[in-house]
């Protein structure tokens, strides 16, 4: 599915020139992003996978054994949890304040 602005859409980023247009439209698409499905199970799955490396981390046999393993799993829980709060200020346009209230 493509990301095809309707006219009030399209209206609406007429409001803006140069990178603020850009930064419109990329607020736009962080926004449908975030709102989709697969989005949302993605964070979920990141979540159970802190907890079950936080878990494992807490037997000394399991952490000594899995190591780098553990060390990989909470480098790519990271990235996702910071790519899942980047995606989410961006939605929020100029104002990303938002971020920290119910929306």
């Amino acid at each position: 599915e493509g990301s095809d602005f309707n006219q009030n859409e399209a209206d609406y980023f007429e409001n803006y020139t140069g990178w603020k247009r850009l930064y419109c439209k990329l607020a736009f698409e962080m926004d449908h992003l975030i709102q989709k499905p697969f989005f949302e199970r993605s964070i979920t799955i990141v979540i159970v996978l802190a907890v079950m490396s936080s878990g494992l981390s807490t037997y000394q046999l399991a952490s000594e054994q899995y190591h780098i393993a553990l060390a990989v799993v909470d480098q790519v829980i990271s990235v996702a949890f910071a790519a899942e709060v980047i995606c989410k200020i961006i939605s929020c346009e100029f104002e990303p304040g938002l971020y920290f209230r119910n929306r």
